[in-house]
């Protein structure tokens, strides 16, 4: 697994975020990244969806937070979440695209779901 260094995308891009965060990012200007780790951008909609079905839409499936401990995704609630387009106005830090690498023998069906994704 890493991070790929990509050049900076352009036009507008979309965010999910849990809605009781939309007033905070409103006031600042800005999105924050997530424990001061990382920030999830997607360049499509339906790309910004399929990320979402990937991770908080997972009840009850493991993921490992930012601080490597294994954890289970909540119940998703969609009135919860937001999805935000954005146009690009200032941006500091670096853009990265993450490469999951996966074990040998894994099924072709999820190589190509991860090759497709744009995240």
């Amino acid at each position: 697994m890493a991070y790929e260094r990509i050049e900076a995308p352009k036009g507008s891009l979309y965010h999910y975020t849990q809605k009781d965060r939309l007033d905070a990012i409103l006031q600042d200007g800005r999105i924050r990244r997530f424990g001061d780790r990382e920030c999830w951008f997607c360049t499509s909609l339906a790309d910004t969806l399929q990320l979402m079905e990937m991770t908080v839409m997972k009840e009850g499936h493991p993921y490992v937070d930012t601080r490597g401990f294994l954890q289970r995704y909540p119940a998703f609630v969609p009135e919860g979440y937001i999805i935000l387009k954005l146009e690009q106005r200032h941006q500091n830090g670096e853009w990265v695209r993450w490469n999951q690498e996966m074990p040998p023998g894994v099924l072709p069906k999820y190589l190509r779901r991860l090759k497709n994704s744009a995240c």
